[in-house]
Formats: C-alpha cells, structure tokens, sequence
C-alpha cells in the first residue's frame, strides 16, 4: 500500500490559492442570455455585515437583511478576471438595481459563502447565522 504523503500548507501557499468558488446568475430581466457572475464572501465582507449588526443591535431583521445584501451585492458581482465590478464609490449604483434581481444575486453569494444550502433559505430567513458580539442565538 501506498502512504500518503502530506504536507503542511505554508503562508505563501494560502496567499496564492485564495480559491472563491463563482456562480453565474441568469439575468433574463436584464436581456436575454445574460448574466451576472458573482463569487463567495472573503471573511472580510462576512465580518463587515457583522460589524453593522454589531452597530445596530435593535435593527429590524428586514434592515440587517437590505444592509447586508447591499453589501455582498457590490462586492460579489465581478467582472470575467473575478474582480469586483462595483468599489466602494459605487454603492449608490448598486443600490438602484431591481431588488428582486439583487435578492437572487445574493441567494448565490450565500450558497457560495456557505450561508445558505438553497434559495429558499434565503427567501424564508433560514440561514446559518453570522457570528455577533451581541448574538445570543443563530437564525
């Protein structure tokens, strides 16, 4: 029998792999055969949906919710080299799209990030909770 070999991973192997897996979300309202390509959350935007619910702990679910799609939707949509289409300049664009086309983006960008298994855990609110200072319990 063969051994395995394994090897420990170094910090110059996790800075070049950076793997984000991609998605491409059908745009029908948008043209026909189009598409926005949209990739998982770095733990940095994770962190900054949880940063806001941090700063506003008696914010409604609905208002945590638009925030945080907000947020993953200009920052996950990239372009064909996986580079985001919208900065920070930019989030006033983003904030002028259909909701209903954001919401289906963002549905991508959970499943991606591990936040939700299906859309309909988007739609329904059953998703894996991100971690807060002030959270006592997941959703």
């Amino acid at each position: 029998m063969a051994k395995t070999v394994t090897r420990q991973l170094t910090r110059q192997d996790l800075v070049a792999a950076r793997i984000r897996k991609t998605e491409d979300v059908p745009t029908p309202e948008l043209g026909e055969g189009t598409f926005l390509r949209v990739r998982g959350m770095k733990t940095g935007e994770q962190a900054a949906i949880a940063e806001f619910m941090d700063r506003n702990p008696n914010a409604s679910g609905t208002t945590v919710g638009i925030n945080g799609f907000r947020i993953m939707f200009w920052r996950c949509v990239v372009d064909e080299s996986g580079e985001p289409m919208f900065g920070e300049d930019d989030s006033d664009i983003a904030d002028e799209f259909d909701f209903e086309l954001v919401q289906r983006v963002c549905a991508a960008v959970m499943r991606l990030s591990g936040l939700a298994e299906d859309e309909g855990d988007v739609t329904t609110g059953k998703l894996v909770a991100l971690p807060t200072e002030n959270a006592s319990s997941t959703a």
